[in-house]
């Protein structure tokens, strides 16, 4: 698979910088592979699979020195075995992707969006994962006449330490309509499937915590195309206190994050316009999430949040095997005013174009 990207950037400017009559605002430009992937998987038996991907990231990207990125090192993303005893169970044993929310366990090269939630893999960075994937142990499998998947797990996780607990996740997710029995979710099916779900999960290792419930639907609307829709909200802790810090105090504080995707696919044009939204809000009590004191923990909450909407376009060539996506973004965040005890709204536009082609 190879995504490459033509992105335009806006900088971020400072609350000095726009009150400078003389300041200039800058577009960022970025010609790069995104993602440069090749992908393995076969049968052992009937009731043996392997999966193993390997995926070189950004290359040719400008990084914030000026320079090109054109020294990029391939890595393993995804090396798993799955045994499956009978339907209702099933082994999958080594690296491979860890999730709670539909879009944090849906395949790159099916997305509906350009790319994923950009929120949606907060936790996993700060618990060691390689792009979303942990070291470990699992279960699933389907259950109620195979509408209802569940997926249990444990994982290396975060380590501090050679004591430091594993890290547990589960999730469950049921199907009213057509069975989707992929290990990868799909973001959209192009009107070849009608689906109507609902999920939930949770995470967890030591004092950290979260919890997220999504719905997905794809479904005919009219005779000349489908509707796709997807909706996920997650909280998430590190937990501790200020007397009592624990590893995961400082790496995750307190916060929501919610995440909203839809578009509608013309089956006969091939293109699919979107819109999405996405937030993230900071509400930590424990002053150590955020290094903040007592008097500053409000303004240090809103400086760590913010929101992102865009609007899209698709076009599908070949299905998911050769597309074409532009995506506008409005990347909306709060900075600190002229007066450093209180905050102001700011934003900077991006806009992407990406070329896709994946075959496996």
């Amino acid at each position: 698979m190879s995504q490459f990207w033509a992105q335009g950037v806006q900088e971020q400017t400072s609350a000095a910088q726009d009150a400078d009559p003389s300041f200039t605002r800058h577009w960022n430009r970025n010609l790069m592979l995104r993602r440069l992937r090749v992908l393995v998987g076969g049968s052992l038996s009937p009731q043996t699979s392997y999966f193993f991907e390997s995926d070189a990231v950004s290359i040719g990207a400008i990084d914030s020195d000026g320079k090109k990125n054109v020294k990029v090192a391939m890595f393993v993303q995804d090396a798993q075995i799955q045994h499956v005893f009978r339907p209702e169970i099933s082994l999958v044993a080594g690296l491979q992707l860890v999730g709670i929310t539909r879009n944090g366990l849906q395949s790159a090269a099916s997305l509906m969006a350009l790319n994923f939630g950009t929120y949606q893999y907060y936790a996993a960075e700060r618990l060691d994962n390689i792009a979303g994937r942990d070291l470990g142990l699992s279960l699933r499998g389907f259950l109620l006449d195979e509408r209802l998947e569940y997926r249990t797990g444990l994982y290396s996780g975060k380590n501090f330490n050679q004591y430091s607990p594993y890290r547990w996740t589960t999730r469950l997710n049921y199907n009213f309509k057509d069975r989707e029995k992929g290990f990868f979710y799909t973001g959209t099916f192009l009107g070849k499937s009608e689906l109507l779900t609902v999920g939930g999960g949770l995470d967890l290792q030591g004092s950290y915590r979260a919890a997220a419930i999504d719905g997905f639907a794809e479904l005919p609307a009219g005779s000349i195309g489908s509707v796709t829709a997807s909706i996920a909200y997650t909280h998430l802790d590190g937990g501790g206190t200020d007397q009592a810090i624990t590893p995961m105090t400082r790496l995750i504080p307190k916060q929501s994050i919610f995440f909203l995707e839809a578009g509608y696919f013309f089956k006969e044009w091939k293109i699919q316009p979107y819109f999405k939204y996405e937030k993230q809000t900071v509400d930590a009590t424990v002053l150590a999430q955020v290094g903040a004191t007592s008097g500053t923990l409000a303004l240090r909450n809103s400086l760590l949040s913010g929101d992102r909407v865009g609007f899209g376009i698709n076009f599908f060539l070949q299905g998911h095997g050769a597309s074409a996506k532009l995506l506008y973004e409005r990347v909306n965040r709060h900075r600190a005013a002229l007066d450093p005890t209180r905050v102001e709204s700011a934003g900077n536009s991006e806009v992407t174009l990406q070329i896709q082609y994946f075959c496996f």
